[in-house]
């Protein structure tokens, strides 16, 4: 009976090792953290190795029932198999939200509280062994108490936690998804109605096939989809190095450059300068598809408004006030909202206005703030930039500001940044940047926590 068990455990464990080197070969290769996929995996593997052990120390209890070593040693293994299913339930949960974030921003509230109840299911069980409460063990064979379902009570509700997220983000999966993740959360339900007539730990195979299905089918498409999102980031990150670098931008820089040789040599140089790093700055955005440092991205958008200082002399001022600099974002995210305060905000106002950029934590959001006091305008016209995330059509964005639209869409895909934009006409316009810290989930290629 043992050697049996012993054997399908291991087959299913080789499966689970294939998947999880492949894995491994990803994060080694792309150098990147590793995922919460990655780490469900790791904890399964554990549970499976655990369980083949224990598998093992019951068939010598099974053999001698009175060797107090094995009994020590089948108790720890216990425990910690135990430890690693509850785990796994707990990885689980986190991927499933972080796989469902990839296109909308809903919070891991439910996956705290499961972490909370699975520790304490945890505790429960492990007391278990020791107090009898659940199971015994006779001769090397689990016995069941009619207590057991009790203990099950926190498992269930896991299952159900996770059932409520599928539920409430349906619309945010397809066909395959859901099945992928249904088939984790059904089987070992039915399981553990079912265990009196299934072998014991059952379960655990269940729940580990059940891995390999979503492995197949939502995690590998996952991947797929994040690699075309890289895509389609590339080819946004090159419209918007086209949309910066405009042909009466650059003549009227030029033009500016010529009078100055004249009039202030030593201006002209360092204006040249300038450009010369605002030129390559721009042209780099396209070669690069990660997350730049705050103050990188500063000392672009500073060159960018010494050029325009040049033009717009005493007209524009600018102000500066950077508590927070310790964060990455996108590449040309702060300059093209600089660029259109100045065009759109400042240089229409008789008399010039004041530009400020702030930086700052609000909980647990890296906020950008960047204000004028220029004509305004009215946001209804921005209605539909502002009410989701959906790409809109090529036309569409040519009409609605090419640049702020694809900077929105940049933040989101790279670090699930937000941008709002406030305005009133004759007031000004403020816009809000606001990036979540790294340890909540901001980053997501530079790192590539896989969803």
């Amino acid at each position: 009976m043992f050697a049996i068990d012993i054997t399908i455990y291991q087959v299913i464990l080789d499966f689970m090792l294939i998947i999880f080197l492949v894995c491994l070969n990803e994060i080694i290769i792309s150098k990147r953290k590793p995922s919460v996929f990655f780490y469900m995996l790791l904890s399964d593997l554990m549970m499976l190795i655990t369980r083949i052990l224990g598998l093992m120390y019951q068939e010598k209890l099974h053999e001698n029932p009175d060797n107090g070593k094995a009994y020590t040693i089948f108790v720890i293994i216990t425990i910690l198999n135990f430890i690693f299913y509850y785990a796994t339930t707990v990885f689980f949960v986190y991927y499933q939200i972080s796989y469902i974030r990839k296109d909308k921003n809903i919070s891991y509230l439910p996956a705290h509280i499961n972490l909370g109840i699975s520790v304490v299911s945890c505790i429960v069980w492990i007391i278990s062994v020791f107090t009898k409460t659940f199971f015994t063990v006779e001769n090397g064979i689990f016995i069941f108490s009619k207590n057991h379902y009790y203990g099950e009570i926190g498992g269930l509700i896991s299952f159900i936690i996770s059932i409520y997220i599928l539920i409430k983000n349906r619309k945010m999966m397809n066909i395959l998804d859901k099945t992928a993740f249904y088939s984790v959360i059904i089987p070992p339900v039915l399981i553990v109605f079912l265990r009196e007539h299934a072998h014991h730990f059952t379960i655990q195979i269940c729940f580990s096939f059940s891995i390999m299905i979503l492995f197949n089918f939502a995690h590998i498409g996952m991947i797929r989809r994040l690699s075309k999102e890289r895509f389609e980031l590339t080819e946004k990150q090159v419209k918007l190095t086209l949309s910066q670098i405009q042909p009466h931008f650059i003549f009227n820089i030029l033009n500016s450059i010529y009078v100055l040789c004249d009039k202030d040599p030593l201006l002209a140089k360092q204006t040249l300068g300038s450009f010369s790093k605002y030129l390559r700055a721009n042209l780099q955005v396209s070669q690069i598809n990660q997350l730049v440092l705050f103050d990188m991205e500063m000392e672009h958008t500073k060159n960018y408004i010494e050029l325009e200082k040049i033009r717009f002399d005493e007209e524009l001022n600018v102000e500066y006030n950077l508590v927070d600099r310790n964060f990455k974002l996108p590449p040309l995210t702060i300059q093209p909202i600089v660029e259109n305060a100045v065009k759109h905000g400042i240089c229409k106002k008789k008399g010039g206005g004041t530009i400020k950029i702030e930086s700052y934590m609000d909980g647990d959001l890296h906020v950008i703030k960047i204000s004028d006091d220029g004509v305004g305008f009215d946001t209804k016209t921005l209605k539909c930039f502002a009410e989701n995330y959906e790409v809109l059509p090529e036309e569409e964005m040519i009409k609605r500001q090419v640049g702020l639209r694809i900077v929105r869409d940049r933040l989101w895909k790279l670090c699930r940044g937000e941008l709002k934009i406030t305005s009133k006409i004759g007031e000004g316009t403020t816009v809000f940047i606001m990036i979540p810290s790294e340890e909540k989930g901001g980053v997501i290629y530079d790192h590539l926590r896989m969803r």
